[in-house]
């Protein structure tokens, strides 16, 4: 998954890069029009359930604590 980092390396978490913004699979070519899509929809999935899952987590963080 493609967490932003900053200039430490450390995480910034919940900040995510995909696509041709992120360090792609291709390194440093890009071969053509249409070759990052796959790994755009992959990449954007991953990154989609994450912060569905972090949402969720928060949500029954907070429930939990109006208790």
């Amino acid at each position: 998954m493609a967490v932003v980092v900053r200039e430490d390396d450390s995480p910034i978490q919940g900040l995510y890069a995909q696509g041709n913004t992120a360090s792609h699979i291709f390194g440093e070519v890009y071969p053509g029009t249409g070759a990052t899509i796959g790994q755009g929809l992959v990449y954007g999935t991953i990154i989609a359930n994450d912060a569905a899952q972090r949402s969720r987590e928060a949500k029954n963080s907070s429930s939990s604590i109006a208790s």
